[in-house]
């Protein structure tokens, strides 16, 4: 991570996705590095819309154009599906007078904040509920044909990822933003703030961001490891952007303060008014990750196995109190 964070091929994608990009240099740039460093941040498609906006297509090899072409071309056409599958699910939700937000990607592609839709890479499709109309939830999840993987678990912040054989995506329902309770964002703000966009219940530009950017701190524990994700960040610029830069990050925390520190680290600008507090340790901690090799191994791991630790407790008292999880345990043991 350190090797691909430090050289030419992420500044120029850097460059690419996030500055005017008049000054790209082509001599020096090492196209395979290019694809895996956009590949491991799931950013080909981005990559591919950027270039063809910049006329910068017929300089890059051949076969690589093609290859980005192909990408790009079947990312659109799946977004396509995407749109049609959330349409119709949002339709259900609405007439069945379920309270609900779609999330993440999707939220993002029905906001407008991509030139194309074949910009974004998306896996599933999330949303947010109100938990006071879960039973009915899922009987009416059930009847549409969405079936669970294995039991009916309650994980921290959603149901179990439901899939149907007569639809490409999963979705998944979530009735918490996050394992742990915030303050900094609650799902009844997010539910009462909520805007309609292409006949769909979005976040508002407001809450897309702050969610976006407290869903890597958290969730993905992109706080805790001191990492980042380019799309994450990409998604930041693209809903500062749509705003007209005038959304502000009010709250103090240590989430926004480690996000927008380790953002600027990766040479992008969010142009937002808001400046990290001053953490020596943050520092002394993510230049050593930066410049050893090692130690961004050893931290990686330190971290890995103190979040292990912490959260025994409630998985024990889970496996002991609760069936359904203790089985479900025992089938994804046999099935890894």
């Amino acid at each position: 991570m350190t090797k691909i964070r430090n050289s030419y091929e992420f500044d120029f994608l850097v460059n690419l996705l996030f500055n005017n990009g008049d000054n790209l240099d082509f001599k020096n740039l090492d196209y395979q590095n290019l694809v895996k460093i956009s590949s491991k941040h799931l950013l080909l498609p981005a990559l591919f819309l950027k270039l063809k906006q910049k006329k910068k297509l017929n300089i890059i090899p051949h076969k690589l154009k093609n290859y980005l072409c192909y990408i790009f071309e079947k990312n659109q056409s799946r977004n396509k599906v995407l749109i049609d599958e959330v349409t119709q699910l949002s339709n259900i939700l609405y007439q069945n007078k379920i309270n609900h937000v779609f999330l993440k990607g999707t939220a993002n592609i029905f906001s407008n904040i991509y030139k194309d839709i074949g910009e974004r890479m998306i896996g599933d499709i999330d949303f947010i509920y109100d938990k006071k109309y879960e039973e009915n939830l899922i009987d009416l999840l059930i009847n549409e044909g969405y079936e669970f993987y294995g039991e009916n678990i309650f994980f921290g912040r959603h149901l179990e990822r439901k899939s149907s054989k007569n639809k490409l995506f999963a979705i998944e329902p979530h009735f918490n933003l996050f394992n742990k309770k915030n303050k900094l964002i609650s799902v009844e703000r997010v539910l009462s703030k909520k805007v309609k966009k292409n006949e769909v219940f979005v976040p508002s530009l407001q809450h897309l961001l702050e969610f976006n950017i407290l869903n890597h701190q958290i969730n993905d524990h992109g706080s805790k490891k001191l990492k980042f994700s380019m799309r994450n960040i990409y998604d930041s610029h693209s809903i500062i952007k749509k705003a007209g830069h005038e959304l502000k990050i009010n709250s103090v925390s240590k989430h926004f303060d480690n996000y927008f520190y380790v953002t600027k680290e990766t040479g992008v600008d969010l142009k937002l008014n808001y400046k990290p507090k001053k953490n020596h340790l943050r520092h002394f901690r993510y230049s050593l990750k930066k410049k050893i090799r090692f130690y961004n191994y050893f931290d990686v791991k330190f971290i890995n196995i103190s979040m292990f630790i912490s959260s025994l407790p409630s998985k024990i008292a889970l496996i002991i109190t609760n069936r359904k999880y203790l089985s479900y345990q025992l089938k994804r043991l046999v099935r890894d």
